[in-house]
This record gives C-alpha cells, structure tokens and sequence, in this order.
C-alpha cells in the first residue's frame, strides 16, 4: 500500500555502509500501520529519461552481479549489467553494460550457458 507524503526534514548525515539517511515525512495513515517511532521504506521518485529496461524475470544474479543473457549471432553470452532500483519490480532501469537494441534472453536462463546457440522467438 502506497501513500504519497511530504518530505519535512532531512538530516546531513549519510551513513556510508548503509547508504540511509533520517529524514521526518507526513503522509496520510488512516489505518495506524505505521505508529510513532517505528520505521519504514520511503520511496522518493526519480525521473528517468531514454531509459533502457530490462525486466526483472530477464535478470539473475551470479557473485552478487546482476546478469542478463545476450544473444548475438544466435549465441548467448552471460553480460554483467548495473541496475538502478524502480519501485515497481517489473523492470529495471539499465546504467550501464547494455546499449540499445542488443537482444536478451528474457525465458527459459536457467538451463543457457555461455556459447549456446539458441532461435528466438519474436
């Protein structure tokens, strides 16, 4: 359940592990979730423009490193991709390690390995 709110205040300091920060909102609580000093997860919302997306089902995590299949050739490759989080969980917004129009696997990663030679389906 989302709630749209108002940033009041927001401390100076950042703590560099956890990359958190206080800051006091207001937003509307009719039910009582979220009761006097308890905590939860904030979203502010970011604008993005020409952003790459890749959906979340086409990503998975090898060594702490998210990864997508790419497909070049009809051969697939493993690729290390950097993600910015979107609140949504549909997709993620791509920084860097694909360009645009590079084809990725989006089913079936978990039988692939590097080198396979796979058809596509449109």
């Amino acid at each position: 359940m989302f709630k749209k709110g108002k940033l009041e205040t927001l401390s100076g300091l950042i703590n560099t592990e956890t990359g958190s920060v206080n800051l006091r909102a207001s937003f509307p609580n009719p039910d009582g979730l979220i009761r006097s000093g308890a905590s939860a997860l904030i979203r502010i919302p970011l604008k993005v423009s020409n952003a790459l997306l890749v959906p979340t089902k086409a990503t998975f995590e090898m060594q702490e490193k998210t990864m997508v299949y790419t497909v070049k050739n009809g051969a697939v490759k493993s690729t290390e991709i950097e993600i910015m989080d979107v609140p949504s969980g549909e997709f993620y917004v791509v920084t860097k390690g694909l360009n645009p129009g590079e084809q990725i696997v989006t089913e079936g990663m978990g039988s692939l390995k590097d080198g396979m030679k796979i058809k596509a389906k449109h």
